[in-house]
């Protein structure tokens, strides 16, 4: 999996190919943006079905709607993924911003 970075104040972290594309996309050339790094033994998950952030022994499991087990019949939820924090790695993002030629 490649790396992840978190941009500004944000929640969410994405790939750089990601935050290029938004740099692209708001005509912006450089940009700071910080390390993800796996937060490990805090009970807590991220539902990529509701898109939020829960506990592990809270709501996640066979009492959820949307719970369907990874191996197909019992277990951790396909839908379980991982909760990230910024670390003090900082990457500088530059890129060129090319004019629309259309008028």
């Amino acid at each position: 999996m490649s790396k992840l970075y978190f941009r500004f104040d944000d929640e969410i972290c994405y790939p750089l190919s990601t935050h290029i594309q938004y740099m692209k996309e708001n005509q912006i050339n450089h940009m700071e943006v910080v390390e993800a790094k796996i937060e490990r033994g805090t009970g807590m998950f991220y539902c990529q079905h509701f898109l939020a952030v829960g506990e592990s022994n809270g709501t996640c499991g066979k009492m959820c709607e949307a719970y369907v087990p990874r191996n197909g019949i019992k277990g951790v939820c396909k839908h379980h993924g991982n909760v990230y924090e910024q670390t003090d790695k900082n990457k500088v993002l530059k890129i060129k911003i090319v004019e629309n030629a259309i008028k």
